[in-house]
């Protein structure tokens, strides 16, 4: 008999009171740290940039570009493409110096602010002692010099902090200093009583401060956002020195929003270490008794309203409440979320800006990007669902789906307002920075749906840590995060900008194209395959021996439920299964493609269907699983999405057509991340209040739910084929692939070379007026690449295999014409932001530019 489709074993709730260890996964307060410094760096960049560009530097840095533009070498008519390659990576080179020269500013904007940081906590611990008039312990006070060295000695430290007392203004303990040299504060009414219980719980307290390295952390929280405000002073002082104050207005409002993000964040950091050292100095329940009789007796007013969250200590009530019950410390916060989303939506695009301003880095400028951010968020948002999972596990409640829509609400909320905030949309003509208002929803939709598919797995993994050490499951936790929001955001920035740049037509191409890339498609499957290897361990009710503080016996949570292996191979294939049939019936019905650009477009949408087979699978998983199901869908959606390509692969051998590895692999790719893609934005229906599956519900049942989703989705994406894979414009005749590379790419080349070498006479004529340098752009330099576009329009390849290339080529050269177009706005509107940010948008135009001619080049060397 086939056994269960989930897991679960009759049990019997726990028989003594489980109190879960949430210390055994690294604290939050780090993690918080991290991204607010990664905030703050990035800040530097930014400031770095504008004093370039508002600087003699920058005139010089416009200047070696026109010159370079000059001296581009001059091309006779049907030179080949390895000369017009050479000739472009001469500019290329010439220019890299004044490109290097920006990134070294933005660069040392980084470093300054290191130093003002680092000048900061150095000369910090000098002013503590000066202000609150500190002194060592002396020969009076040695009893309480002695007891914080045995303490320190028993709980591990190598070290013991040297001991200082206060005046009688000092009311409360705490520890300050840099690593190697701490020191622990008393007030004297403490010190003078070492063997009282009071002076036991404070060094205890403080000593756990030291031991979990926090104290540098802290005191860094508070001076790095002082470091902040002064560095965001710099632009203002340097608008001010040149008379130039016309970008302020739009400057200030978001250089506020940034610190009152960062005055959050620090004050977040300051409470939840609290937090943490209550429990580790606590780990008897006579401690946790002795200091909540302390926290009781403080005096210490009770704060309300927005006040708590600016607040540097949490109330002593919520820290009673916290050492009664630990499983408080696991609930993330809507707030919490939100500032992490801020931070994030702030950063990324600076760090795109700055890798789009060097050549050789362009085509890194989305993906570095979101690999140093990605994580970022693995190591807040990520870890904090996963803590969840694992405190749900060990005290047999169901929190999980309630705390992924609380963080999915703050990240979404926090995302959206962080890219309208962000320094790098300074000067736009839009409150959002994007052409279209509703642009960027489209990121904080997407990394809405992420935080359910990073909490799904962590329920997942929750459901099966018994075989995870604390470390693995950490490990596991922060690096399947990190790669699902790094995916997310290289997706879905790259994405967004295509969309402002070009609509939907160059978006539409970006992602049957960019989107696909080997890299990518890499990386989807990784995935999916650590996914499916954590799918293969059988769940156990019984909670990991870390999870829960103490030496004791945890019996099985009843109820305990997960997703099996079995649903998801279920839903997978049965979804693929179908969708591959859609694909059938339609040839049987349309016959074969009666030009090369339909051929081109249905398998555009094939690769829609490939991907919605993938959406079909994961949304199954999601009505049965709800939260869990969103972290299972990501093997589902490959599974679906590789049986779906498989399925047209053999469809197309039926007909006649060749299969080489090249040309499964080339089918299967594509639909690998587009399908993630979608199915991330898709589990934002998790959200929906979906209970886990209880009971055992029949195969075929599901099966038959996920082929009807398949069969939708696959029927839909081929009715809707011109819409989400436009038709290219086709002619008469077409172009032989000999005639193609070595007649028509030269003409187009040639063509957009003289678009450069105009772009460098306008760059290059000082007397110009704004409004004169605009209308020649419009003149010199879109009304020629118009023609060009007209000319692509009127071409179709005879090869199939062209027919691709030359559609990167219409969808570059449109990217290149809006850009320029851009440009003259600027050059009308004396926006110098908008001048700086349209080169960035220019990255994806000139990537599908690059990767025509490098096809071209392929293709002539054959």
């Amino acid at each position: 008999m086939a056994g269960p489709l989930v897991s679960d074993a009759p049990a019997s709730p726990a028989p003594v009171d489980v109190r879960p260890n949430v210390l055994a996964l690294p604290s939050p307060t780090v993690a918080r740290f991290v991204l607010l410094l990664g905030a703050l760096l990035s800040s530097g960049l930014f400031v770095g940039t504008w004093v370039h560009n508002q600087t003699a530097v920058g005139d010089d840095w416009l200047a070696r570009v026109a010159e370079c533009e000059r001296l581009r070498p001059t091309l006779a008519t049907g030179a080949s493409a390895e000369e017009l390659l050479a000739a472009q990576q001469s500019v290329l080179q010439c220019v890299e110096g004044a490109q290097q020269r920006l990134a070294w500013f933005a660069l040392g904007g980084v470093a300054l602010t290191l130093v003002a940081a680092g000048v900061v906590l150095a000369i910090v611990p000098r002013v503590i002692v000066r202000r609150r008039a500190l002194r060592l312990a002396g020969p009076k006070l040695a009893a309480a010099s002695e007891r914080v060295a045995a303490l320190a000695k028993e709980g591990g430290l190598r070290r013991s902090p040297d001991t200082m007392v206060g005046t009688s203004k000092l009311h409360d303990a705490f520890s300050f200093g840099l690593p190697g040299h701490y020191a622990v504060a008393l007030p004297p009414a403490v010190a003078v009583r070492s063997t009282g219980v009071a002076f036991e719980s404070l060094v205890r307290h403080e000593l756990a401060h030291v031991a979990r390295r926090d104290v540098l952390i802290a005191w860094s929280a508070r001076a790095l956002w002082y470091v902040l405000l002064a560095l965001l002073a710099l632009p203002v002082i340097v608008a001010l020195a040149r008379a130039d104050v016309s970008l302020l207005p739009s400057y200030a409002w978001r250089a506020a929003l940034l610190l009152g993000a960062a005055m959050l964040a620090s004050a977040g950091i300051l409470r939840s270490r609290e937090f943490d050292a209550d429990l580790g100095s606590t780990g008897t329940a006579a401690r946790r008794e002795a200091l909540s009789s302390l926290l009781g007796t403080s005096g210490r007013a009770a704060t309300t309203g927005w006040r708590r969250l600016l607040a540097l200590h949490p109330d002593p009530s919520d820290r009673v409440l916290t050492l009664g019950d630990p499983a408080r410390l696991a609930r993330p916060s809507a707030v919490d979320a939100a500032i992490a989303g801020f931070l994030a939506a702030v950063t990324l695009p600076l760090l795109v800006s700055v890798f789009a301003t060097v050549p050789s880095l362009t085509n890194w400028a989305y993906a570095v990007p979101a690999a140093l951010v990605g994580p970022l968020m693995g190591v807040t948002v990520g870890l904090a669902l996963w803590r969840r999972a694992m405190v749900d596990k060990a005290v047999s409640t169901a929190e999980l789906p309630a705390a992924a829509r609380r963080v999915a609400a703050g990240v979404f909320a926090g995302f959206l307002v962080g890219q309208t905030a962000s320094l790098a949309a300074v000067g736009s003509e839009t409150i959002t920075g994007t052409r279209s208002p509703l642009l960027p929803l489209l990121g904080a939709l997407a990394l809405g749906g992420s935080t359910f598919v990073v909490a799904g797995l962590g329920g997942i993994a929750g459901d099966r840590s018994r075989r995870l050490s604390a470390r693995g499951f950490t490990a596991l936790a922060v690096v399947l995060s990190a790669i699902v929001f790094a995916f997310v955001l290289w997706a879905a920035t790259m994405l967004a900008s295509t969309l402002d740049l070009g609509g939907w037509a160059l978006a539409a191409l970006t992602i049957v194209t960019l989107l696909t890339q080997p890299a990518a498609v890499a990386v989807v499957a990784l995935l999916a395959a650590a996914v499916l290897v954590l799918l293969a361990v059988r769940p156990d009710n019984v909670p990991p021996v870390w999870a829960v503080e103490g030496d004791v016996s945890v019996s099985p949570a009843a109820g305990r439920r997960s997703v099996g292996l079995r649903e998801v191979t279920a839903v997978g294939l049965a979804s693929g299964i179908v969708a591959a049939a859609c694909i059938l019936g339609f040839r049987l019905l349309a016959g074969p493609a009666p030009t090369l650009e339909q051929l081109a477009q249905r398998f555009d949408a094939y690769v829609w269907v490939f991907a919605g087979a993938g959406l079909a699978a994961g949304l199954s998983l999601i009505a049965l699983h709800g939260v869990r199901g969103a972290g299972a869908g990501v093997t589902a959606a490959a599974l679906a999405s590789c049986t779906a390509a498989l399925g047209f692969v053999a469809i197309n051998a039926g007909f006649g057509g060749d299969v080489t590895l090249d040309f499964v692999g080339g089918v299967v790719g594509p639909g690998l991340p587009v399908g993630l893609l979608l199915f991330v934005l898709a589990s934002l229906l998790s959200a929906l209040p979906i209970p886990d599956a209880r009971g055992r519900r029949p195969l075929v049942i599901l099966i038959v739910v996920a082929g009807l989703l398949g069969g939708a989705a696959a029927a839909g994406a081929i009715a809707a084929r011109d819409t989400i894979s436009p038709l290219q414009p086709s002619a008469p005749t077409g172009l032989s692939t000999h005639d193609y590379v070595s007649s028509y790419a030269p003409t187009v080349v040639a063509g957009v070379a003289r678009v450069d070498q105009a772009a460098a006479a306008i760059d290059a004529d000082s007397q110009l007026t704004p409004s004169e340098r605009a209308r020649r752009i419009r003149t010199d330099l879109v009304a020629p690449l118009d023609v060009l576009l007209r000319q692509a329009g009127a071409v179709t390849p005879g090869d199939d295999s062209v027919v691709q290339l030359h559609a990167a080529l219409v969808a570059g050269l449109q990217g290149n014409r809006r850009a320029f177009e851009n440009f003259a706005r600027a050059y009308e509107t004396s926006d110098s932001a908008l001048f700086s940010r349209t080169q960035a948008d220019r990255v994806g135009a000139q990537q599908l530019l690059r990767a025509w001619l490098d096809g071209v080049r392929a293709r002539q060397t054959r």
